[in-house]
Parts: structure tokens; C-alpha cells; sequence
């Protein structure tokens, strides 16, 4: 199952600010951290990304979660398939998964026992949304769609 990633994070190479994940068969993911709130958020960030993170197409998604919260949905939604391909367009999307499945110092939390990942810089999907991770990935699924046809 190919699985599109996106994720907005406080600048280069700053934290991860929110995550959202879209399957081929278009089961979504979306979790904002609790955590963002203390960081001192870049000014670019703070215009073009904070006032969209609410921006969501499910009426029951929570935001301002802490990462542990996070992290157990994560591991649910994950634990849906059995072969994944994470495809994002930028390395730092799955630095900032990869990131977040570590749950401490040798542990992680429960994925499928083969998960690849794909960088593909020819995902330029259009966004609904724009630096909207749930939004952005759902516009790279779409592009990666029109590019098989």
C-alpha cells in the first residue's frame, strides 16, 4: 500500500509541527503536536502555516495532541497494512515520521514488518489547502494518480 506523506515543521530543519498521511485506498491520518505551543514559531511559519493547521475534510479530528497520543494513533493506523511504501517529495517529511515513531531509547512504536519509503521530487500536487500536511499529501496522491493516467 502506497501511502503519501507531508508534514510542516517550525522552519529548516525545525521541528515537526503536523503530520498528515493519505493510503492509495484513502483511509487519512492528521495529528497536530500539543508541543507546538511553547515553540517559538518561525515568522514565515506562524503566516503560512499555523492558521491552516484546522483545516481538515473529517469532522472528528482532534488537533493539539500530545506526541504519545500521536504516536498510538499512528501505530493504529499503520497497523492497517502489511507492505507500505511512505512516499513523500521531501527528505525531511520522513526524517519527521521516522522521527515520531521512536517512542524512547531503543523502542518504537508497532509498524508492519516491511515499511519503505520514496522520496519522488515529481509530486508537485496541488493542494486545497496550501502547507496543510493532510492537505498537501491528499494533493500528491491526486498528482501521482494523474501521472499513471
Amino acid at each position: 500500500m502506497k501511502i503519501f506523506l507531508d508534514t510542516e515543521f517550525n522552519g529548516f530543519k525545525g521541528d515537526l509541527i503536523s503530520i498528515g498521511m493519505v493510503a492509495e485506498d484513502g483511509c487519512i491520518f492528521y495529528g497536530v503536536r500539543n508541543e507546538t505551543k511553547a515553540m517559538n514559531i518561525d515568522p514565515w511559519v506562524s503566516e503560512n502555516v499555523m492558521p491552516f493547521l484546522d483545516k481538515h475534510p473529517l469532522d472528528n479530528i482532534i488537533l493539539w495532541e500530545g506526541d504519545d497520543t500521536i504516536q498510538s494513533r499512528l501505530q493504529w493506523y499503520l497497523l492497517q497494512y502489511t507492505n507500505i511504501e511512505i512516499v513523500a517529495d521531501w527528505p525531511e517529511d520522513i526524517q519527521h515520521l521516522c522521527k515520531l515513531m521512536i517512542t524512547g531509547a531503543g523502542t518504537m512504536i508497532n509498524t508492519p514488518n516491511v515499511m519503505t519509503f520514496t522520496i519522488d521530487r515529481r509530486l508537485n500536487g496541488l493542494s486545497e489547502v496550501p502547507h496543510n500536511a493532510l492537505y498537501d499529501a491528499i494533493g500528491n496522491l491526486q498528482h501521482y494518480i494523474s501521472m499513471d493516467e
